[in-house]
């Protein structure tokens, strides 16, 4: 089996693929922004990115790659993933929110930084970029296609959702040794970001600060955005929620 390494040839071109593929989708979609057809796309795009979910779920929950400190959906690309086909068939402002912030936000290191060892002959390949440019992707087409704008409300409250998702993998990691969420003591395989925190359990106030002051940025350039312009026009279906 052939490894797969951070910034290498393969690392360059899978990148290239995912961008050449988003791209594609979002032309499309801005192409029939307002149509039947675009609303079409969205469903056709929800539901295999479902197909995808429910993939990612049984090859983590079968033998022999079933281990409960690695195999439970709850990384926070999880529930990213979880909500992409929730916001392009419901056009759902809170799933649309956690997927701006989670997926642009947080999700989007995996294309800099993956985690991934396992080469283009493995499942769990084809798995972890499908999810992550499923995300990213997503995240983009709702930001460019549909007009998706955060505002302050948007961001209080995600707040409380990522208090409760702290809460949460801090518990399973304290209780399994696992590292969901990267919250865990030990470290990816692959070096990230998280290398240069310290160490644990002293770089979790960091990475909550990374995060929330990351999201807060992201609020206020998207209001500065709206405000310098028109966005996109709103798919139909989608409410206006005010700053």
């Amino acid at each position: 089996m052939s490894p797969f390494r951070p910034f290498s040839l393969a690392h360059g071109l899978t990148v290239g693929v995912c961008l050449f593929i988003a791209w594609g989708l979002i032309a499309l979609g801005r192409r029939w922004r307002g149509s039947d057809k675009e609303d079409k796309l969205g469903l056709v795009l929800g539901g295999f990115i479902a197909c995808v979910n429910v993939w990612s779920a049984l090859y983590w929950a079968l033998p022999p790659t079933w281990n409960i400190r690695e195999s439970l959906p709850i990384q926070l690309c999880d529930v990213a993933c979880l909500m992409a086909p929730v916001a392009l068939i419901t056009r759902q402002r809170f799933a649309r929110s956690i997927l701006f912030y989670w997926g642009i936000g947080l999700s989007s290191q995996a294309f800099i930084t993956p985690t991934l060892r396992h080469g283009i002959e493995t499942e769990r390949f084809w798995i972890f970029w499908l999810v992550h440019l499923a995300i990213v992707g997503t995240a983009i087409y709702d930001l460019v296609v549909r007009g998706y704008r955060p505002t302050w409300a948007d961001f209080r409250r995600m707040l409380p959702i990522g208090a409760g998702y702290l809460a949460v993998v801090l518990f399973l990691n304290w209780r399994l040794g696992s590292n969901y969420g990267y919250l865990g003591e030990t470290l990816p395989e692959n070096t990230t970001i998280i290398d240069a925190l310290g160490p644990w359990p002293w770089r979790i106030p960091i990475l909550v600060f990374i995060g929330v002051s990351l999201m807060a940025s992201m609020t206020a350039i998207g209001l500065r955005r709206s405000h310098a312009g028109p966005a996109p026009a709103p798919a139909r279906g989608t409410e206006a929620v005010p700053p």
